[in-house]
Parts: structure tokens; C-alpha cells; sequence
């Protein structure tokens, strides 16, 4: 093995990160010292979904459109793996129970990330015009996952997928939690996004990110104290020393949106015949859909600028008061049609409808989610804790239900706050007098 590793014969870091739907693979030039980065180089976000077949243990399909295919089939033989990579813990955790080496399940999976890792390495040496030789890498992962899964699991992969040696310095790979990269991006240089924090020995922080997938929620709930790095360090940013994890998933399937529209237009015109009844629900459940237009097509909702349901910048950043009690038919001035034969008073009623109204309250959800807040916050110093962090990725906020539960999240960290009084949440002034309680990162 190498006595050292010699970063300047690495032309490229490779890092991958993934979360459960998706993988991301990034190039950053190690040449580079202005952080002009090599980001766009290539399509670097990938779905690593596999179906495969439970009786000849062979993949049928991989990637996002061939996975949506086949599943529309509903093959009681066929198994659905939404992302390889995170299945890599429970292959882990299983190997010292494992009574036969040949477990299929397992098999599919290192095999899927042994080829993954190669096609992703040879569109990066086609992208940058490179050798394999020429590359070193960063791979993050859950915080959560057993620290021996590092070597005795993700190297072994990198070794054989071919990008990396076992006589290679083990800094060649290197590895990171997500919980690290997310204090270390608190305490970048961009304060801009986080100027309203300021990292302290000593103190505990808490991180809350979400993913969204299939019609459930990923949480995870992250406890840490800040640290001084280790004395080989490249610069002074503090570490995070994790004290707490909790993950957890719960089913979050909305109704069509047609269907809740039409009960809340059935509650609140009971004089409407039915053909007049689906005639309000089109036009209503259109209402919605703005997004996807032209910006010169788009309805402006509120004159007064306070909120637009088409500006996804508010959408994704708007207060969750400002965001669940906004009317988004407030101006629908088709509803004074004759042929919908509406009385004033029904049009009060269908204007005054709030996001709330469309899509619930969801208690019970609020009620688990609470559990586990406390979980994670017993027996903790309220003298230590001083901040909560919320997070999401970019692809989060692209299914509108999602984004719902996004604020109803907020709603509910903000209602624990001020019961529990254990952290502040975090928050920055995006536009004009909205703050926003989350933060968006890359994976």
C-alpha cells in the first residue's frame, strides 16, 4: 500500500451522494483553486432503480423510465429496488447472520453498484477527456450507517469496479456523512444563506432533512455537538461529533387533487347539479396547475404581490402561514358565469377556500412525527441546543404534495419550539418580509 497519498497526481475528485430516489455524481477540478468546478460537464443525476426477477435473478429494467414501465405490469415474480445505493446498509447489516454466501437479494444489489459505479466512471473519463488513473473520490453517506460499512463494504465495491487499487492510499476514497457535509456547508463562505448562524464549540445542533418517494416521507433526525477538527485538517471549520440519529418513513399518499377539489365544491355548494358540479371542479383543479405555463399565460391570483402561486421561488420559500392559508381562487373571476348558476354567498365560499381546506390538516401524521421529535430531544441540555435546521433536495419541492408536507413540517418543528422550548429554528429573509425556515442542498 502507498505510504501516502499524493492529491496532485488526481487531475479529478469524483463525489457521489445519493439519497433514497436518486444518485448524484459531481467532478471538482483538483487544479482548480478559483471553485470553478467541473458541474456541468455531464447529466450527473441518476436514478439507480432496478426491477428484477425473483426467480431467474436477472434485471429486467434499470433507470427511472424502464423501472416505470415494467412496474405498470404488476409481475408478482418482479421486485421493485427504488435505489441500489441505499440498500447497501441492510446488505451490511445482514452478512454475520447469513447462513448461505449466495443470497440473491443482496448478489443483485453489489453487483447493480459495481456496474453503476463503472458506467458512471466511463461517461466521467468520456466528459473529461481522462483515464481512470486520473481520478480520486468522495462518497457520502447516511449518517446513520454503521461506520465499518466504509471499509468492509464500499471500498471492496470501489475495488471492484475498478477505480481504485487495494494498494492505493486510503485517502484515494474518501469518506463523508451527510451530516458532515451539512456543517460544513452551514459554515461555508456563502454567507448569504447562512449568516444568521454561528457554529460554536460546544453547542448542539440538530438537522432535520426530508426526501420524498412513492408516496412516503423520509426523515431524518440528527443530534450533534460541534467539535474542533482533528489536528490534520486542512483548515479550522468546525466538525460535528453525532450524539442522536433517528430515521424513519411514514405513508404520505395524497387524494387526487381533482377528488379533494370536487368534495370541497360538493361541502360547499350543495345547490349545484352534478354536471355543474364537475364543470367547477375542471376549472378549479386548473387553477392549480399554472405552474407549467407560459409566464404571459399565468392568472395572477393576488393583486397585491403577497403571494403567487406560479412564483415557485415563493412556493418553495414562503412561510407555511403565508403558504397554508393562501386562497388560490381568491381572484377567479370565472365563478360570476352565469351558466355555473352560482349564488353570492357560494362564490364567498369557494374563494375563501384555503390550502389548508384542499389538502387537511393530517394530525395523526403530526402526532408520529412529534413522537419522534421527543425521542430524539430526551434527556438532552436545553442549554446546549441552540439551532434546527431543516433541509431538503431540489427535487423535493418538484411534487406539490410533497412541498405541502414540506410546510406542514415546519408548522409542526415551529409548534414543538414554542411547547418544548429545546432549539430556534433557523431561518433567513429571502424576498421582501418572507423567511425561510428551510434550506435547500445538494445531495
Amino acid at each position: 500500500m502507498e505510504g501516502y497519498c499524493d492529491f496532485s497526481r488526481y487531475k479529478h475528485c469524483i463525489s457521489f451522494g445519493f439519497d433514497c430516489i436518486q444518485t448524484v455524481s459531481k467532478s471538482i477540478s483538483n487544479d482548480d483553486h478559483n471553485r470553478d468546478w467541473d458541474y456541468e460537464k455531464k447529466e450527473y443525476v441518476k436514478f439507480p432503480s432496478i426491477v428484477y426477477n425473483t426467480v431467474s435473478e436477472v434485471v429486467i429494467a434499470r433507470g427511472k423510465s424502464e423501472v416505470g414501465e415494467v412496474q405498470l405490469k404488476h409481475d408478482v415474480d418482479l421486485c421493485c429496488v427504488l435505489n441500489i445505493f441505499m440498500e447497501l446498509n441492510n446488505v451490511f447489516l445482514k452478512a454475520p447472520q447469513r447462513v448461505s454466501k449466495s443470497d440473491m437479494l443482496d448478489n443483485v444489489i453489489t453487483s447493480e453498484v459495481v456496474k453503476f459505479l463503472q458506467d458512471e466512471m466511463n461517461e466521467w473519463e468520456k466528459a473529461l477527456k481522462c483515464s481512470k488513473s486520473d481520478f480520486c473520490y468522495a462518497f457520502t453517506l447516511p449518517t446513520g450507517w454503521n461506520y465499518e460499512i466504509q471499509e468492509k463494504l464500499i471500498r471492496p465495491l470501489f475495488i471492484s469496479a475498478g477505480l481504485i487499487s487495494k494498494y492505493n492510499h486510503p485517502d484515494r476514497l474518501l469518506f463523508f456523512t451527510q451530516l458532515e457535509s451539512l456543517f460544513r456547508c452551514i459554515q461555508s463562505d456563502d454567507r448569504y444563506f447562512y449568516k444568521n448562524i454561528e457554529v460554536e464549540y460546544g453547542r448542539q445542533y440538530a438537522m432535520c432533512s426530508l426526501n420524498f418517494a412513492e408516496g412516503e416521507i423520509f426523515v431524518n433526525l440528527d443530534l450533534s455537538s460541534a467539535q474542533y477538527p482533528s489536528l490534520t485538517s486542512i483548515d479550522s471549520k468546525y466538525v460535528p461529533q453525532s450524539l442522536k440519529s433517528a430515521s424513519f418513513k411514514f405513508p404520505f399518499e395524497l387524494k387526487e387533487k381533482q377528488t379533494r377539489i370536487k368534495a370541497i365544491v360538493e361541502k360547499k355548494c350543495d345547490t349545484l347539479s352534478l354536471t355543474n358540479v364537475h364543470k367547477l371542479t375542471d376549472i378549479l383543479t386548473n387553477e392549480g396547475n399554472t405552474k407549467g405555463l407560459p409566464q404571459w399565460m399565468r392568472r395572477i391570483y393576488d393583486p397585491e404581490g403577497n403571494f403567487k402561486i406560479s412564483d415557485e421561488d415563493i412556493l418553495n420559500l414562503a412561510p407555511f402561514q403565508e403558504f397554508l392559508n393562501y386562497r388560490p381562487f381568491k381572484q377567479l373571476q370565472d365563478l360570476r358565469y352565469k351558466k355555473y348558476s352560482l349564488e353570492n354567498e357560494e362564490i364567498r365560499a369557494l374563494k375563501s377556500i384555503t390550502i389548508t381546506d384542499i389538502y387537511g390538516e393530517f394530525l395523526e401524521e403530526e402526532a408520529f412525527f412529534t413522537d419522534k421529535l421527543n425521542d430524539l430531544f430526551q434527556n438532552t441540555n436545553k442549554a446546549k441546543l441552540t439551532t434546527l435546521m431543516i433541509s431538503f433536495t431540489k427535487d423535493y419541492t418538484k411534487a406539490h404534495h410533497a412541498l405541502v408536507l414540506l410546510k406542514l413540517v415546519e408548522k409542526w418543528l415551529k409548534s414543538f419550539d414554542k411547547q418544548q422550548g429545546f432549539y430556534r429554528l433557523l431561518t433567513r429573509v429571502v424576498k421582501g418580509p418572507y423567511e425561510a425556515l428551510s434550506f435547500q442542498f445538494g445531495i
